[in-house]
C-alpha cells in the first residue's frame, strides 16, 4: 500500500511527470520505462546546466587538512583534475569518501557481511494472461515464504517447481522465491529473482564475478520458466546495464541513521528529506529476506547530519551510502529515498558556495525553506504522517 501523503515529491514528482508526458509511466506511478529514464534525466541535467562528462570515475583525491579540493578523474581522454570548492559523492558506493581517507562501515555489524548484489531482467513475448499476478500484499509476503504456502494456486504451482528444482540442482541461484512484476508495456514481464552472495562490490575482481554469474542464473531463470503456460514463447528482452548493488559503503556521519529512527517515523530538526518504506535486508549469506513496514505507513525524517562525513568538511553524500546502521539502510536505499536525498546535497552545495561557508556550518532552516519552495517535501510541524 501506499503511503497517505506523498512523502518524496520535488525533482522526484517532476521526473515522474516528464515520464508521464511521454506516455512512459504505468497509471500506479510506480513502474516506468527504464530506457525513457535515462533521457528524461539527462534533459533535466543539461537544461539545469550541468556539464556532464559519461564514462569517468575517480581514482585520487588531493586535500589541504579536512578540505578536498580536487578530484582526479579517467576516461577515454585521459587523466584529469576537477577542483571545487564543494564535492559531492553521488557514487553510491561512498568512492569519494574512501579516497579521501574518511571514515566508513561497511555492511551488518555482526561480520561486515553485504546484501546481496541482483541482475534484473525483462522478458519478452510473454502471454501475460497466463502468468499469474502478485498482489501488494502476495509481494511482501513471498519475502517470508520459506516454501510455497498460502499463495494463489497459480503461484505456487510455479515457487513448488522452482524449490524442487533448487534441490535437484538445476536451479542454483540461492533465493528463495522468483519476483515478478508485469511491466506495463504488453506481453513484458520484470524479473529481480537473482542473487548473487559473498562478493564485494567495491572490488573490480568481484563485481566482474558478479556480473558473469548474474548472466548465468538470468539463463538459468529463463530455462526454468519456458516449461510453464504463458512462457513459453519468452525471449530475454534485457538485463540491467550493469548488475545491482544493494550495500558496500555507509558513511560516519555527523549523525547516525537507526532502525529505530525509521520504524518509528522520527522527525529532525535538521531533516531534508523524507522516507517511507519497509526496512527491506537481503540477507547476505541466507536464501531469506526481511521485510518490516512502519506502523501505519508513518513517514521518517533522513536528517542532513546524515549526509555529512565526520572526517569532511565540504563534502556532501547525495546517494544510499549515507550514514545509516545496516538496518535502517534497508529503507533508506530505495529510489525515492536516493532522490530526496540527492535534491537537499545538491541544494546545500549551492548554498554553500553561494554563502563561502563549509557545509557543516550551512543555515539548514534556510535550505528546509528553500527545498520546500522547490517542491520539495519537507516534513514540518502539522503536515500528516
Amino acid at each position: 500500500e501506499d503511503p497517505k501523503e506523498p512523502y518524496v515529491e520535488g525533482i522526484y514528482a517532476e521526473t515522474l511527470e516528464r515520464l508521464d508526458k511521454l506516455g512512459a509511466l504505468a497509471l500506479d506511478r510506480h513502474n516506468w520505462d527504464d530506457e525513457m529514464l535515462k533521457y528524461v534525466l539527462e534533459e533535466m541535467c543539461l537544461e539545469s546546466g550541468v556539464k556532464l562528462l559519461l564514462h569517468s570515475f575517480a581514482f585520487r583525491v588531493s586535500k589541504d587538512g579536512r578540505y578536498v579540493t580536487s578530484v582526479e578523474i579517467a576516461n577515454k581522454s585521459g587523466a584529469m583534475s576537477v577542483s571545487g570548492r564543494v564535492f559531492i559523492d553521488g557514487t553510491g558506493d561512498g568512492d569519494l569518501i574512501s579516497l579521501a581517507g574518511a571514515r566508513w562501515q561497511g555492511g551488518r555489524e555482526a561480520d561486515g557481511a553485504t546484501q546481496p548484489m541482483s541482475l534484473t531482467f525483462r522478458l519478452g513475448g510473454v502471454d501475460c494472461a497466463k502468468v499469474p499476478k502478485y498482489s501488494p500484499t502476495h509481494y511482501i509476503l513471498s519475502l517470508y515464504w520459506a516454501e510455497p504456502r498460502d499463495m494463489p494456486d497459480d503461484v505456487a504451482a510455479i515457487h513448488k517447481e522452482y524449490l524442487a528444482a533448487q534441490k535437484r540442482g538445476e536451479i542454483t541461484n540461492p533465493r528463495g522465491e522468483l519476483l515478478w512484476w508485469h511491466h506495463f508495456r504488453p506481453g513484458v514481464i520484470h524479473f529481480n529473482t537473482t542473487r548473487i552472495q559473498h562478493l564485494d562490490a567495491t572490488k573490480a575482481e568481484d563485481r566482474t564475478k558478479a556480473e558473469i554469474e548474474g548472466k548465468r542464473q538470468v539463463v538459468e531463470t529463463l530455462r526454468f520458466l519456458k516449461r510453464f503456460s504463458g512462457f513459453e514463447n519468452a525471449y530475454l528482452i534485457k538485463m540491467s546495464n550493469e548488475v545491482g548493488v544493494r550495500e558496500t559503503r555507509r558513511i560516519v556521519g555527523e549523525y547516525t541513521l537507526t532502525e529505530e529512527d525509521v520504524l518509528g517515523g522520527r522527525k529532525f530538526e535538521d531533516g531534508v528529506a523524507r522516507g517511507h518504506g519497509p526496512v527491506d535486508i537481503h540477507d547476505p549469506t541466507q536464501s531469506t529476506s526481511t521485510m518490516i513496514y512502519c506502523p501505519d505507513y508513518t513517514s521518517y525524517d533522513i536528517p542532513y547530519r546524515c549526509l555529512l562525513p565526520r572526517d569532511l568538511d565540504n563534502v556532501l553524500v547525495a546517494s544510499r551510502c549515507i550514514s545509516a546502521t545496516h538496518e535502517a539502510f534497508g529503507s533508506v536505499r530505495m529510489v525515492p529515498q536516493i532522490f530526496a536525498i540527492g535534491e537537499a546535497a545538491g541544494t546545500a552545495a549551492a548554498l554553500a558556495c553561494k554563502q563561502g561557508v563549509p557545509c557543516k556550518r550551512l543555515d539548514v532552516g534556510l535550505l528546509r525553506s528553500i527545498l520546500r519552495e522547490q517542491g520539495a517535501s519537507v516534513w514540518e510541524e502539522g503536515m500528516p504522517g
